[in-house]
Order: structure tokens, then sequence, then C-alpha cells
């Protein structure tokens, strides 16, 4: 997982024909609906936009250069399980964890076939829906660029390795 903010970075860095090589994976957005709900020990109250702005700055990243909120790369985890999937759920063992709350340890999969991806509920306690329709458990939905992906309350943007640099290439140019 990284932020939005240091994929921005990586992209002017190294150009986009460099950048695509190093990244040829699609990928999980997530910029809104950052608590996940749970109580949790702290010292000190920050708002979500407060706590990006630390984080960034912690990474010596400027939080102007686009928005910062988590990018979880779609990719096989080197000695995961079940080779013909890329599991997704909060489970450290998993190949992309997303350590929140309400995702089941196991709670979905992506497959590829020949350039095309989809996305399979692995029968979640939350829910997978994408694009507002929820999945039926182990039914497996194909998923386009940009399309909304929801894992119980928690909503991400998937797209394509393609899509991804064309979206970062717009937030960057907005700043």
């Amino acid at each position: 997982m990284g932020l939005l903010v240091e994929y921005i970075a990586e992209l002017k860095e190294l150009g986009e024909e460099r950048f695509a090589l190093a990244h040829d994976h699609p990928v999980l957005v997530r910029e809104e609906d950052w608590d996940d709900g749970t109580p949790a020990f702290q010292t000190e109250v920050f708002s979500k936009d407060e706590m990006l702005q630390k984080l960034a700055a912690a990474k010596g990243i400027d939080p102007s250069e686009g928005g910062v909120g988590d990018v979880f790369p779609i990719t096989k985890r080197k000695g995961g399980a079940f080779a013909e999937r890329i599991g997704i759920g909060r489970a450290r063992s998993v190949d992309v964890c997303v350590f929140l709350a309400k995702m089941s340890k196991y709670h979905a999969y992506v497959t590829e076939t020949d350039g095309s991806f989809a996305i399979t509920d692995a029968g979640s306690k939350n829910g997978t829906k994408v694009d507002g329709e929820l999945l039926e458990p182990k039914e497996q939905r194909p998923l386009t660029d940009r399309a909304k992906v929801e894992f119980g309350p928690y909503t991400f943007t998937f797209f394509t390795a393609q899509g991804f640099r064309e979206y970062l290439k717009r937030r960057s140019s907005a700043a």
C-alpha cells in the first residue's frame, strides 16, 4: 500500500514510460471514508485531512500535489496461496491486505484473463458490490476501469494500469 501523492511524485520523477514498466498492474484507490468506525487509542485527535497531511509531511511529500489517499496494488504476494487469483482481505497473509475492521479476513479475489479483470466475493460477511450491485457469494463480476468496488462499507475505485496512469496525470496537473 502507498499514498496517492507518492505515486504522483514517482510518475513525475520517472516519466510515464518508466513508471508504466514499474507499475504494470491494476490498483484499488481509496480516497474517502477513511474512518472505519472502530475505536482506537489516540493521544491527539486529528481530522482525516489533518492526519493525511501529517502522513504526507512525514514522507516529505507536498500534499497539494493532487491529494492523499490509499493505493492498493493488485498484485500477487510472493509465496501467496491460490496462484490463479489475487486475494483481498484484512488478514496479513492475503495478497492485498486492507486492514479495516469490517473487511473479512479473505473478503474477495481478483482474477485476470487475457488482460481483463474480474472480482469474486469469497463469501464475506459484509458483502462486495461492484458499481452498486451486490455480488452473491462466489459470484464473479467483470471489473472495468474506474469501477466502484465496495467491500462492506468501504468504497474503492478500481483502475487498470493505464487508467491509473491517466488518473495520476490528471490529479498532478490539477494541483
